[in-house]
């Protein structure tokens, strides 16, 4: 899909050096999506939207550029309050892949992205990548309180961000960014609420939105004859989004839709949800949640909803 890469860097390219209003981005780097954010290959994708983005303010100043990318991902082995300890270990592997794109960028090495090949004439790009590796800690917290020492602290202060994986994380991110007109590339943050081009004006990502996703849901909830669905959703910035275009694409179909929320790790308020799915006797739902309440799925087994007919759809996060 190299022409579509090729579209969205352009695209920001164009937008950064106010040539053209924003263009929401949305590519895939490989034929396995549900892989796209964690190669190698795609982050050197990343990377090379920004480069090109970049280099329209660069080209008339100088002829070759050092770029100061902040890499805002989970990067510590103990976020046991968060993921287990194999997805801790995940994202270790995530960052480190994202720091081999970015050699592999700075060398043109075409070994995962064969458009870093001389084929592609990347070789007269003016700009060279020097990446620091930011620890979010998976929280919006904490990405604020890293973000905010660029004020402080000149190790800080990039031309460029990466990141972050969680939606939540990614707007507060995002609207500083775009406070101080840093351009932002997200790999993994599909909430539909960044799509606000004024809240958010720098902006991008290779990743779809979930307002794309909630859309085909709706479809194809409605093309199996459903009148009637459920969602039970996480309550926090990722999961209300993608819960209130669910709705609105479901209304617009004429399906009614019976929605609660529960709270991260807490199994509790998923029975609570679940019971509340049971009352009103919805026979099938969509589950909006992050892989480590997967085993909400237990819950979903042993608790007898005995419809006459049902289905449950789950979205992991």
């Amino acid at each position: 899909t190299l022409p579509t890469h090729t579209a969205a860097a352009a695209a920001a390219a164009r937008y950064i050096s106010g040539k053209a209003p924003m263009v929401f981005i949305s590519c895939v780097a490989h034929a396995h999506p549900c892989a796209c954010h964690w190669r190698p290959g795609c982050h050197a994708l990343h990377f090379l939207v920004l480069v090109l983005a970049l280099s329209a303010r660069s080209a008339a100043s100088a002829a070759y550029r050092d770029v100061r990318l902040g890499l805002y991902m989970p990067a510590s082995k103990d976020l046991t309050n968060v993921f287990t300890e194999d997805q801790g270990d995940f994202w270790l592997a995530n960052s480190a892949m994202s720091l081999l794109a970015v050699d592999h960028f700075n060398a043109r090495d075409p070994t995962v992205l064969p458009i870093l090949s001389d084929a592609y004439s990347l070789d007269k790009c003016p700009i060279r990548l020097n990446a620091t590796l930011v620890d979010t800690g998976y929280t919006a917290t904490n990405v604020m309180s890293q973000y905010v020492k660029r004020y402080s602290d000149p190790a800080m202060e990039f031309d460029a961000v990466v990141g972050a994986a969680r939606s939540a994380c990614s707007m507060p991110l995002a609207t500083l960014a775009g406070i101080d007109q840093i351009p932002m590339v997200s790999y993994w943050s599909t909430s539909a609420k960044l799509e606000d081009k004024g809240a958010y004006p720098t902006f991008l990502r290779t990743i779809p939105s979930d307002s794309a996703v909630s859309f085909a849901a709706a479809n194809l909830f409605d093309g199996f004859g459903y009148d009637t669905v459920g969602i039970v959703h996480l309550a926090d910035s990722y999961g209300q989004a993608y819960a209130d275009g669910f709705i609105d694409n479901c209304a617009d179909l004429g399906l009614e839709v019976v929605s609660k929320q529960f709270g991260f790790q807490n199994e509790a308020s998923i029975d609570v949800a679940l019971s509340f799915m049971k009352k009103n006797r919805v026979n099938v739902m969509m589950v909006v949640l992050r892989r480590r309440l997967s085993c909400s799925m237990t819950i979903l087994s042993t608790l007898s909803l005995k419809p006459t007919r049902s289905a449950c759809w789950v979205r992991a996060r």
